[in-house]
């Protein structure tokens, strides 16, 4: 299952979630200009909540490959162009994504491999609370679970 099989629009969201979105205090878990949202992600990124789910996701019997990282060549730049590839193989589930910059690649990927994780409808802090709160470790099960991992 690829990011481009799930929609992201704005019905998904609650009336409170698009006005944060709209005052900078929230964001969708796909949005494009995350990575530019200092104040959201100086705390936690993708790849740290991500780093996280690897550490709690053993109970599942499936595993979280995020090193498959490669490096091709742009034909008309001779640019390095670093393809990542973060995901669960055993279900299908990957987040994809190219960029001449490894460590834009690998948060992209990372990115678009929680959106496929996650509830349609979960805003940004949601996730980040979801994640890193040891109490709410059966409510991240549960999403786990739906997420057929």
């Amino acid at each position: 299952m690829c990011d481009r099989d799930r929609t992201d629009s704005d019905a998904d969201y609650s009336d409170e979630a698009l006005a944060e979105f709209f005052r900078g205090t929230d964001a969708k878990i796909s949005d494009p200009e995350l990575v530019n949202k200092k104040q959201l992600i100086a705390k936690q990124n993708p790849l740290s909540l991500v780093n996280q789910l690897i550490s709690k996701w053993r109970q599942h019997g499936s595993s979280i490959n995020l090193n498959e990282c490669w490096e091709t060549r742009d034909p008309k730049t001779s640019r390095s162009v670093w393809h990542v590839k973060v995901g669960v193989a055993e279900v299908g589930k990957f987040g994809v994504a190219s960029d001449y910059v490894k460590t834009q690649a690998k948060f992209l990927a990372t990115q678009r491999f929680l959106k496929l994780l996650l509830p349609v409808g979960m805003t940004w802090n949601e996730a980040v609370k979801l994640i890193s709160d040891k109490l709410r470790i059966d409510e991240l099960n549960s999403v786990l679970d739906k997420a057929a991992l």
